[in-house]
């Protein structure tokens, strides 16, 4: 393999013209004839495989990938030192027989479970790009939760922003992890950041009542209630999937298809008292049969589930909406 290696390398170094390399092989040395008994081999796996060139040699890419998983389970140290009290290499054959099938195989399998990255396309996977949309409901969401203790996320630049709160020494922030890398005092914008994470957690362990919210939207179809869902699948094969599902409903429990398109505009909401408050809570609690068969209807409906898959939904927030 080392051997292999150093030949590579030839191109690395900015070979512009062919090179053709030459192997010497003392043949009358223990070290040659483990060599060329080695070679034997690969050329009766290669022959098998059909992975022979024009000139009958052992392709490259088999070479590598069967020296490669030898090199891992064989010492040839070990195996020159026990040659020398096996003149006619019957151990050494023997051994060689059984690492190479080893090697081999191992070969076989990992080549099964990459093959498909021969037709792996970047552009496949565009249309999951968001396009910076995620950072930036990040960005809004810690602008909104550092306010709630006095603070202000103020913006700087396209992607630098810092944080000011009484008492503390500001900190400033990017969402760009090379700029954060360049600069010492820049801290990365992320989940993982701790004053993200602690206002995530904060807001993730608030009680249900306390996740609901009343207010008036002007301009919208009719009053409801917008329910937030999160749902976790499960498919035979073991397969994990997260989905966040917006449900809207009227109050006699009837889909409001216009109440899950309001987007950002619910961030908009006018406070209208406790009152109304409690009588949002009380409609979705009596329709409670009715928002799980369409929180059903939709999961199938949108493919997130098919009928041998299981599920479990956590509500997340409650928003009563009036015009």
């Amino acid at each position: 393999m080392d051997l292999e290696q150093r030949i590579g390398r030839i191109h690395r170094y900015g070979q512009q013209s062919t090179a053709q390399v030459y192997n010497l092989v003392a043949a009358d040395t223990i070290e040659g004839k483990i060599f060329l008994l080695l070679e034997e081999k690969l050329h009766d796996i290669a022959h098998a495989l059909g992975k022979v060139d024009e000139q009958g040699q052992v392709a490259e890419d088999l070479r590598a990938q069967v020296l490669g998983q030898l090199s891992n389970s064989l010492s040839y140290d070990r195996l020159y030192q026990d040659a020398l009290g096996d003149p006619t290499l019957t151990r050494t054959r023997e051994e060689l027989e059984v690492a190479m099938t080893n090697a081999s195989m191992a070969r076989q399998v990992v080549f099964e479970l990459f093959q498909d990255l021969d037709r792996f396309n970047l552009g496949d996977y565009k249309k999951y790009d968001d396009e910076g949309r995620g950072m930036q409901r990040l960005v809004a969401f810690a602008a909104r939760a550092v306010r709630l203790n006095a603070g202000h996320l103020v913006q700087i630049d396209a992607t630098k922003w810092m944080l000011r709160q009484e008492g503390r020494i500001p900190i400033e922030f990017t969402s760009d992890r090379d700029r954060a890398l360049e600069e010492e005092k820049l801290e990365l914008l992320g989940l993982e950041h701790p004053i993200i994470h602690t206002h995530l957690q904060k807001f993730l362990d608030l009680d249900t009542p306390d996740r609901s919210v009343f207010g008036v939207i002007e301009g919208i179809s009719g009053n409801g209630a917008l329910m937030v869902w999160k749902i976790n699948t499960q498919a035979k094969d073991g397969l994990a999937n997260h989905h966040i599902v917006p449900i809207g409903m009227t109050q006699d429990g009837d889909r409001a298809p216009w109440l899950e398109k309001l987007g950002d505009k619910i961030l908009g909401m006018a406070d209208y008292g406790s009152m109304h408050a409690d009588y949002w809570q009380k409609t979705v609690t009596q329709h409670k049969q009715k928002v799980q068969e369409l929180l059903h209807r939709e999961l199938l409906y949108s493919g997130i589930i098919s009928e041998e898959m299981s599920y479990s939904a956590t509500l997340l927030a409650v928003f009563g909406i009036e015009s």
